[in-house]
Order: structure tokens, then C-alpha cells, then sequence
């Protein structure tokens, strides 16, 4: 019988505490955010992310400003949002790289191994480990606030005002 790699729990536990840190259908998250806070809106009918500053939430919308080539005003309705992510500081998104929660479990996985494998084999985890952070940086789009359970969208009720 062929055993199991000594992380994989280790694995599991991360992927299944992080998608547990998920806040489901908790729309009163999102409106206890501040005024001007840096979020990412993921709608349900449209592909990629829309950048912009929280500036309110109600029961039934979320309006925030976008900074674009004018600033203008966007107000998603609540059933066409599929997940909201507030943006890190940019300052310290600069100093670290996302995820955030792997540094320490890769930093003692690279001493371990250059403790019993040497500093050859520890250098190549070490770069393979920088490089594979890097690429998830580009994925990064913060901390999840909300997330629908509903996939489909319940109409398209996005509105723009310029100002």
C-alpha cells in the first residue's frame, strides 16, 4: 500500500481553513466597511474584477467610486455581485507577497531541508518557492468579505454617474 506524502494534511488544512475564512451571504460585513475603503467587486454576469473605493452599502446595493481616466460613481445591485475582496494597503503589499499565511511554513520547510537534503537542494525550494509566490500575486485580489451563493445573477441593475 502506498502511503501518503508527509504534508499532505498539512495541504488539506490549509485549503480547508482558507475556504472556511470565506463569509458566505454576510452582506452586513460589507456595510460595516468604511467609507473609502478599497475593495474589488466580482459581478456575476461579467468576467474580471471592478477596482473602487467603498463609498456605500445598503440592504439592497453597493456604491463605490472608480478611479479611471474620470472618477466616476458605480452602483452595483446586491443580486449581481458575486464576491466582494477589500483591497491590502498598497504600502504593505509592496513590503510582502501574497499569500501571506505560507511565509513561515516556507521558511522552516527550507531549513528543514537544508538540514537534511543540503544547501543546494534548500537554494532550489527557496527560488521555486519565491517564483510560485510571485505568480500568485497576480491573482491576489485581497481579503474575502463576501462571497454569493447564488450563481446566477438577479438582474443587471448596474447604474454609472459621472461626477
Amino acid at each position: 500500500m502506498k502511503s501518503l506524502h508527509p504534508a499532505t494534511p498539512l495541504l488539506l488544512v490549509l485549503l480547508l481553513g482558507s475556504a472556511a475564512l470565506a463569509q458566505d451571504e454576510d452582506w452586513h460585513a460589507v456595510q460595516s466597511l468604511p467609507s473609502e475603503t478599497h475593495i474589488a467587486v466580482k459581478l456575476k454576469h461579467k468576467r474580471g474584477f471592478t477596482d473602487c473605493w467603498l463609498q456605500r452599502a445598503t440592504e439592497d446595493s453597493l456604491t463605490c467610486e472608480r478611479q479611471d481616466q474620470s472618477p466616476h460613481l458605480v452602483t452595483f445591485g446586491r443580486g449581481e455581485i458575486r464576491k466582494i475582496y477589500e483591497k491590502p494597503d498598497p504600502h504593505f503589499e509592496r513590503r510582502m507577497v501574497p499569500p501571506f499565511s505560507v511565509i513561515p511554513a516556507a521558511v522552516v520547510s527550507v531549513i528543514l531541508v537544508s538540514v537534511f537534503a543540503g544547501a543546494p537542494a534548500a537554494i532550489a525550494m527557496a527560488g521555486g518557492i519565491l517564483s510560485i509566490a510571485l505568480l500568485a500575486r497576480h491573482f491576489y485580489h485581497g481579503e474575502l468579505i463576501y462571497r454569493s451563493r447564488d450563481p446566477r445573477p438577479s438582474g443587471r441593475s448596474t447604474s454609472l454617474s459621472v461626477g
